[in-house]
């Protein structure tokens, strides 16, 4: 590990709680909401709960690194039919505000280290 290796986080989201593993260093850390961000109808539905979660969760996880974190974000909950564009959207903006500089939304079974790595590899080479 260096200070310019990247870190890449598997962020899965439910109702309220956060699971955020580091899959380059191996580490996860689970953390529920000390405020709600969750409603009966949408997964985040107050930002800023969402992303002080998130941020707590990040740094239980987070090793020393120069460079911003890749991240997958996964809803795990209030899925049905899809995300909408601004569900999408919410999803994108909450990992932009805790610094992450490429984020991948995935929608479907849950996905392994490598999964992650090569869906966020097949994003940034997309957007190249």
């Amino acid at each position: 590990m260096t200070l310019f290796s990247r870190d890449v986080y598997y962020v899965r989201i439910s109702p309220d709680l956060i699971v955020c593993r580091n899959v380059t260093a191996g580490l996860e850390h689970r953390q529920p909401a000390s405020t709600p961000f969750t409603t009966q109808r949408l997964l985040v539905a107050s930002f800023q709960p969402a992303v002080e979660t998130l941020r707590t969760a990040l740094r239980r996880t987070h090793r020393r690194s120069l460079l911003r974190p890749a991240m997958l974000l996964h809803p795990l909950e209030r899925i049905d039919g899809g995300l909408s564009a601004i569900e999408t959207r919410v999803l994108v903006e909450l990992a932009a505000s805790v610094g992450a500089a490429t984020c991948v939304v995935h929608v479907g079974p849950e996905l392994s280290d490598r999964e992650v790595i090569a869906r966020i590899d097949g994003a940034a080479r997309s957007n190249r």
